[in-house]
């Protein structure tokens, strides 16, 4: 039987031969010997990149992939049976079959599973384990995660008579790819929606409070939105955060800063890109922004605005009548892995 050959940042089956790389001292010769391969372990999302595998055989000098199959796309072969490359993502469980051949006429039928992104969303404070490593060749320590996160949005001002209420400035939104170790138990922090302003007594009113910062352990962490303004001022404003609607019954900000618009993911996550982080829509006497930011901002109908959508960041929606004015929506946490 041919020797295991050099193997890193790949997984493969169990039953397809030891788990060498526990002790990658051993690894010497040909590469996995195809005589005993039938499938290679699934490529999960924190896995798919960087693959390195090598298939060998006593006595082939040369292999190749037969036409009549392929490898994952994104990865390819080179003649001395080395698999590399970066698998493309996809959005449900994908298989692939093929065929290597070698030089010697021997021909071996491989089939090699890439799994779609798992998403796992997080609405509540409390911990957050990171997945063990399902790689079964692999001498990384470390889990890829893409992690997408908003703080909450802030709260709007209120408008009494011909006064004026401020949206609620969209949650801070981040995503950025973060390196746990598996099985880390990770604390996460969801921020809350700021408190919408209210009426004290005749014509003084409070401005919308901002909202909290939403944190994944130590990794990342996001602010809240500002809150809105209104005829008592400008709205509160956390270190960092989008600002709300002044007093004019403007629209808060997005998590782009300059905009209503939240931020639209680059990544899938539960197979749909996520768009977090609209500012509320404000009000004016005799002129209405009723619609809020698209990642989840309040906005006005009949003169009565509404609430930030929950776990979206979005701001609450400022309001013509005598009434408390809008929170925003509270943060949220999504992983990919």
């Amino acid at each position: 039987m041919a020797a295991l050959g050099i193997l890193l940042g790949a997984c493969s089956n169990a039953t397809d031969s030891a788990r060498a790389a526990e002790d990658p001292s051993i690894i010497v010769g040909q590469g996995l010997d195809l005589n005993n391969l039938s499938s290679l372990d699934d490529i999960f999302f924190s896995k798919r990149e960087n693959i390195n595998v090598k298939l060998g055989l006593v006595g082939a000098r040369s292999l190749s992939i037969d036409p009549s199959g392929s490898l994952p796309s994104g990865l390819s072969m080179d003649s001395t049976g080395l698999i590399t490359g970066t698998a493309d993502v996809v959005d449900a469980d994908a298989t692939a079959n093929f065929t290597v051949v070698s030089d010697t006429g021997v021909e071996k039928a491989i089939t090699w599973i890439v799994k779609a992104p798992r998403t796992h969303t997080i609405t509540a404070n409390g911990d957050w384990t990171a997945p063990n490593d399902p790689g079964g060749y692999s001498t990384n320590s470390t889990v890829s995660l893409q992690v997408l996160i908003a703080g909450g949005g802030g709260g709007s001002g209120i408008c009494f008579g011909t006064s004026r209420g401020g949206g609620g400035g969209g949650g801070q939104v981040i995503e950025e790819a973060v390196q746990a170790v598996p099985g880390e138990t990770i604390s996460v922090t969801i921020g809350g929606g700021g408190n919408g302003g209210y009426r004290v007594y005749d014509y003084i009113t409070t401005q919308g409070g901002p909202g909290g910062t939403t944190s994944f352990g130590s990794y990342l962490s996001a602010v809240g939105g500002g809150g809105g303004g209104s005829v008592g001022g400008n709205g509160e404003l956390p270190e960092g955060g989008n600002p709300g609607g002044s007093g004019g019954g403007s629209d808060g900000t997005g998590a782009s800063g300059d905009s209503i618009h939240g931020k639209t993911s680059t990544n899938k996550y539960n197979g749909q890109l996520i768009t977090l982080g609209g500012g509320g829509a404000g009000i004016a006497y005799g002129v209405i922004h009723a619609s809020g930011g698209s990642g989840g901002g309040g906005g006005i109908v009949n003169s009565r605005g509404s609430a930030g959508t929950p776990n979206t960041g979005g701001g609450g929606a400022g309001t013509s009548v005598v009434i408390d004015g809008n929170p925003g929506g509270s943060g949220v946490v999504y992983v990919n892995y």
